[in-house]
């Protein structure tokens, strides 16, 4: 049996023995510390923190969010990755 928590990355199901039991999995999970299961990104987030198989949360993206008015603005952002979730 694991004492103390599960570490952030990877989660820890009943009868686990390591604070590193399973990593997290994929870029549309993340757990943080001492997840007992792994945690789906939301609708139009997506996972930071660790690596693509040990995500510790979530982000929202922000998609072709217009900044400014024209003329001087008028530009749009998109911070949305390759991993962001959508339906």
């Amino acid at each position: 049996q694991c004492s103390g928590s599960c570490y952030e990355g990877y989660y820890c199901p009943d009868n686990s023995t390591s604070p590193y039991q399973v990593q997290c999995g994929s870029d549309y999970n993340y757990c943080p510390r001492g997840s007992a299961f792994p945690l789906p990104v939301s609708l139009y987030y997506y996972s930071i923190g660790g690596t693509s198989l040990t995500r510790t949360g979530q982000n929202k993206c922000i998609f072709n969010e217009t900044l400014g008015s024209p003329p001087e603005g008028d530009f749009r952002i998109n911070t949305c990755p390759s991993n962001t979730r959508f339906p």
